[in-house]
């Protein structure tokens, strides 16, 4: 009887041993994240200045080729993001393309963009430019093929530092979409949906399951750094 209880105590202390065993690595394993709850860092954490303005800027350049109508609905999709999953409240949002409906058609003046922000108050600019486009019928015009390319770089408006990206040569975001048959508005919606949540998931600590999304492309050096 002594020898069972023993044995049922020896079995118990191993049990309550084991966590601390093999360097805590079952303990380890119960308090890490599961893989819906981690999280790539934000770039820069737009978010946390919950007192700071932000003015919104999306020109296409004119090697671009971009459709009149894109620059104000990438606008609107990125004001969008930036509200929903950055946190930023939309009063603290100023677009340009709602405050100038017109000003994707006019002459490009960075100076001008720099100033329109000051003059807007705002703290920070955040400046999109559309650098690469195409959206091309095939067979007939409900199928289509199309791309999207964006430059985009986020400055202090009162100093004019660039505070993102790092590199300070504004972060490029591909996006394509080699067939839909759908027609030009639902490959537009996509393509533009994309770009947004792939430039605004730097300003919040975006889940890993959702930083990756469909219809992004990347470069080969890019591809190379997501292996590192």
């Amino acid at each position: 009887m002594v020898c069972y209880k023993m044995r049922k105590l020896s079995k118990i202390t191993v049990l309550m041993l084991l966590p601390f065993w093999g360097g805590c690595t079952i303990l380890g394993f119960l308090l890490s994240p599961s893989a819906s709850e981690q999280q790539v860092p934000a770039q820069f954490p737009l978010g946390q200045y919950k007192e700071k303005t932000l003015y919104l800027v999306v020109r296409g350049t004119q090697a671009s080729g971009v459709d009149v109508d894109v620059p104000a609905l990438l606008a609107k999709a990125v004001a969008k993001e930036l509200r929903q999953k950055v946190k930023i409240g939309e009063d603290r949002i100023v677009n340009e393309s709602d405050v100038n409906p017109h000003a994707s058609f006019e002459y490009f003046s960075w100076s001008q963009v720099e100033e329109n922000a000051r003059q807007a108050g705002t703290d920070f600019l955040l400046y999109i430019e559309i650098i690469g486009y195409e959206l091309t019928p095939l067979y007939n015009r409900d199928y289509y093929m199309g791309k999207l390319i964006t430059r985009s770089v986020l400055m202090d408006t009162k100093t004019g530092e660039v505070l993102w990206p790092a590199d300070k040569t504004g972060r490029i975001v591909r996006t394509g979409v080699e067939f839909d048959k759908n027609g030009r508005d639902d490959i537009l919606w996509q393509l533009v949906t994309t770009s947004s949540h792939c430039i605004a998931r730097e300003f919040y600590n975006c889940p890993v399951k959702t930083y990756d999304i469909s219809n992004e492309t990347k470069s080969l050096d890019e591809l190379m750094q997501d292996l590192n």
